[in-house]
């Protein structure tokens, strides 16, 4: 995922569409969920991104391994688990690669490493009442980087009362004042 995400910032960088619709001295990442722990760690070490936005982002990738668990083993043994997605209900393949590949890797992708060594703005976006993430995991990205901005929305979840695919009018409130939040920290209010 982060050489995914690197090769997009490469693309924007060298794409001629983009030169003047881009400034490239003022990138603002943003991710959701896991991809909020994946913004953290590329923020932490590409000083192309000069701000850092993460909704309902997770703090600890190694906790959600659940390690030595009847659950782990299985997964271990079997090498692929699924974990149903209720929002679009599929069932999600996992690979234990997954977690073999966070081993290998484990120092760069501890997110507390990442989040202690941020040099730039982050602004972190949680709902109040989100139980895929808990609010106990915004906190911790608060207190290992106690520069940044903590938002709390409250009575939302964790996807801010939207879903996939949006088929109303109109957005929810929640998500209305997450949008607002996010616009006021990238102009630096």
């Amino acid at each position: 995922e982060l050489d995914d995400l690197d090769c997009v910032l490469n693309w924007i960088y060298v794409s001629l569409d983009l030169k003047t619709k881009v400034n490239f001295d003022d990138i603002t990442l943003i991710g959701h969920s896991r991809g909020g722990g994946i913004a953290v760690i590329k923020s932490e070490e590409d000083y192309r991104i000069k701000k850092l936005i993460t909704l309902a982002g997770v703090s600890d990738f190694k906790a959600r391994f659940n390690e030595g668990s009847k659950e782990f083993l299985e997964w271990k043994d079997k090498g692929i688990k699924y974990v149903l997605n209720g929002r679009t209900h599929q069932q999600m393949p996992h690979y234990f690669q997954f977690y073999e590949d966070f081993i290998n890797n484990e120092k760069r992708l501890t997110i507390k490493r990442a989040a202690t060594n941020l040099k730039i703005p982050h602004l972190i976006v949680h709902g109040s009442k989100d139980t895929s993430v808990l609010i106990d995991e915004a906190k911790a990205l608060h207190k290992w980087n106690p520069k940044s901005k903590l938002a709390m929305i409250e009575n939302t979840d964790h996807v801010f009362g939207v879903s996939h695919p949006w088929e109303k009018e109109s957005l929810p409130l929640e998500f209305k004042e997450a949008i607002h939040v996010m616009i006021d920290f990238t102009k630096g209010n």
